[in-house]
């Protein structure tokens, strides 16, 4: 039979008709982070935080309903863990942050500030989720990706490989992001899109079907790329301009004010 490390205290609270119980350590753990006698945050029963391991709920931190805490991840400040989200390995949730449903948070990933995790979405790999970011429904966060400020990653979006999604962004349909490519100021993704290779999507840029951007490619200014469009290599498509059907943009291409293309292959294309 493992040995208990904490107990439930008769300290309560009253969290939507739920009783919560404040923790007491009952040995020290967690490579001297926890003593014995310290009091830690509060669960709902003591299935919430696994008895092996170092894991631990600190401060104010509340986990609850089928919640499950394990291995060496740890909950403090004022984070909420709810319903039947995991977070195990080496995760931290902390902050304001809040992850709920069926939500998985492993390995080392941080989720902290406002950030909230819901629905069956999965953070792994030294992934981070913070400010007032959101990752729902089945979308992926891993590979030391990072999705910050008011952005939103949903339905079954990927983000991966160093990449950022950040600011006002939203990332959504099944749009994969990889390989250092950052997603900022008001862009969308969605559909079957993939970008990748350090390249740039912003301000109000949209990008969706099966469109590919790579290759330190930029496209910003409420440039559109749809269809099965590839940008690649150094071309900035930008101020309103189109890109779409199966052209290609390649080399220096400029592709700018309201300029509209949708087929052939243009490499190192200046406007008129």
């Amino acid at each position: 039979m493992t040995e208990k490390k904490y107990e439930l205290t008769e300290e309560t609270k009253n969290l939507h008709g739920r009783t919560l119980y404040r923790i007491r350590a009952l040995k020290a753990f967690g490579f001297g982070k926890v003593k014995e006698g310290d009091l830690g945050g509060w669960v709902e029963w003591e299935g919430n935080l696994d008895q092996k391991g170092n894991c631990w709920i600190a401060d104010e931190a509340m986990v609850y309903g089928s919640a499950e805490v394990s291995e060496n991840a740890w909950i403090t400040g004022r984070a909420k863990v709810y319903r039947l989200a995991k977070i195990s390995g080496n995760a931290m949730v902390f902050g304001d942050a809040e992850v709920s449903g069926m939500a998985i948070v492993t390995d080392s990933s941080r989720i902290s500030d406002n950030a909230v995790i819901s629905g069956i979405a999965r953070i792994s790999k030294y992934a981070q989720i913070r400010q007032d970011a959101t990752v729902s429904n089945s979308a992926q966060v891993t590979d030391d990706a990072e999705v910050s400020g008011n952005a939103r990653v949903f339905d079954g979006a990927c983000i991966s490989r160093v990449a950022k999604v950040t600011s006002y962004a939203r990332v959504y349909g099944a749009a994969r992001i990889s390989g250092n490519a950052v997603i900022s100021g008001n862009a969308a993704v969605s559909g079957d899109a993939e970008i990748t290779g350090s390249a740039y999507i912003g301000n109000h840029a949209e990008i969706s079907d099966y469109a590919y951007v790579a290759n330190g490619a930029r496209v910003f200014d409420y440039a559109k790329v749809s269809g099965h469009a590839r940008i690649l290599d150094d071309a900035h498509i930008l101020f309103n301009a189109e890109v779409s059907g199966d052209a290609i943009i390649t080399g220096d291409s400029l592709i700018c004010r309201d300029e509209k293309i949708t087929t052939g292959t243009h490499h190192n294309h200046t406007p008129d």
